[in-house]
């Protein structure tokens, strides 16, 4: 096929460069345009070599056409491969990274609190009774000390679940993007850069389920809601 391109231009009533002239010749032969594969321009160059020329309609004017020079050809190769290219967008167009993460914050939240609740319900417990045995000891329960002692100690508690909890978030946001954002964009983007349209099977991009799996085995897994307040 190296030499398609040059004998694509011996071929009557065509016009453009070699490529638009290889979609016209096709379009004569076979009512379609030329789709690019070795093995169907191997046909057009055999088709080509027999003389197998479809007659030009008649045209009531004559057009000058120029043959294009090898630089024009193949600066329209690369015009086409550019344009290709730019219709699929990129990973981070077809899926910003906050969008994907907001679906992942549920269950990381979850799975966040099924290993911080047990245990700052574990310190709330024994500050709840040191609180209580001194209120008990001093009589502090009889002028209402006790339950404003308790709400402090509430919401001293869920300040510090809520500090974990966010620490535990960021590290999980951290996983994500270098565990599955980060190598799913650069298989979508390698093939993007070679005019491929990605596809699930391609760049083997993680579902939801993988994703919340393999975070789940990492940081561990459970049901969210606070034990100290609902």
């Amino acid at each position: 096929m190296a030499q398609l391109w040059q004998e694509i231009a011996k071929v009557p009533g065509l016009t453009g460069s070699w490529r638009q002239r290889l979609d016209q010749y096709s379009q004569q032969l076979y009512g379609k345009n030329w789709n690019g594969l070795r093995d169907s321009g191997m046909d057009l160059l055999n088709q080509i070599s027999k003389g197998n020329y479809a007659q030009p309609q008649a045209q009531t004017t004559t057009a000058t056409t120029t043959t294009p020079s090898i630089a024009e050809q193949y600066t329209q190769a690369i015009t086409d491969q550019a344009a290709k290219i730019a219709a699929i967008p990129t990973f981070q167009q077809a899926l910003p990274f906050y969008d994907a993460w907001g679906q992942m914050i549920p269950q990381a939240t979850a799975a966040a609190e099924s290993q911080i609740n047990p245990e700052v319900m574990r310190n709330y417990n024994q500050q709840y009774n040191t609180l209580q045995n001194s209120l008990a000891s001093t009589g502090g329960n009889r002028f209402g000390t006790g339950l404003a002692g308790v709400g402090t100690l509430k919401a001293s508690s869920e300040r510090d679940r809520q500090s974990q909890l966010q620490d535990w978030l960021n590290q999980y946001q951290e996983g994500y993007k270098t565990m599955f954002y980060e190598p799913s964009a650069t298989a979508w983007d390698t093939s993007r850069t070679q005019g491929i349209t990605p596809d699930q099977t391609l760049t083997k991009i993680p579902t939801w389920e993988d994703t919340y799996g393999k975070l789940s085995k990492q940081y561990g897994a459970g049901t969210s809601a606070s034990p100290l307040y609902g």
